[in-house]
């Protein structure tokens, strides 16, 4: 989309090169404050001449040959924009849907990795939590068997003294 410059109508201001904004409050105060005060200041005929010859001379003046639209191509086609001019509103709300996907997608790239990093980090806790709990059962087994063996140590020494006695 290209912007459209247009020469404010005040004597002051002409050499103001603007993209016209929406006609607001703040733009009509602004614009008859500008009016007002060329009314009130009147520029003298040699002044407008200047004006008026800088700013055909500034309209008519080439793009520099060192800040050529190459660089920005180049730019744009590495970060994978369209070439094509865009003619009517269907187009550009085609493209803008386009563009606002490949957004979406670029972010929600990096909320799947990091859910993958998540999820990796789950699934290794998880592993330590088994192994913990087969941990514990072991232990508890351990704990049975040695209750077992002990109480059988005891009733053998038991039946030792009454064999003494």
């Amino acid at each position: 989309l290209h912007t459209r410059s247009v020469l404010l109508p005040t004597s002051r201001t002409r050499l103001a090169m603007a993209t016209l904004p929406p006609r607001s409050g703040a733009f009509s105060e602004g614009y008859n404050f500008a009016y007002a005060w060329d009314k009130k200041v009147p520029l003298t005929g040699q002044q407008n001449a200047a004006i008026s010859a800088l700013s055909h001379t500034l309209a008519d003046r080439p793009f520099p040959a060192h800040l050529q639209d190459a660089d920005n191509d180049s730019a744009f086609e590495e970060a994978g924009a369209v070439d094509a001019a865009l003619v009517n509103t269907h187009q550009f709300y085609k493209w803008f849907v386009q563009l606002e996907s490949a957004m979406k997608s670029e972010i929600d790239e990096k909320y799947r990795l990091y859910e993958s990093t998540l999820q990796e980090h789950v699934n290794t806790c998880d592993g330590i939590l088994r192994q913990v709990d087969d941990t514990l059962n072991l232990f508890e087994q351990v704990q049975s068997l040695h209750s077992r063996a002990a109480i059988r140590i005891q009733t053998l020494h038991d039946a030792c003294d009454q064999l003494v006695d």
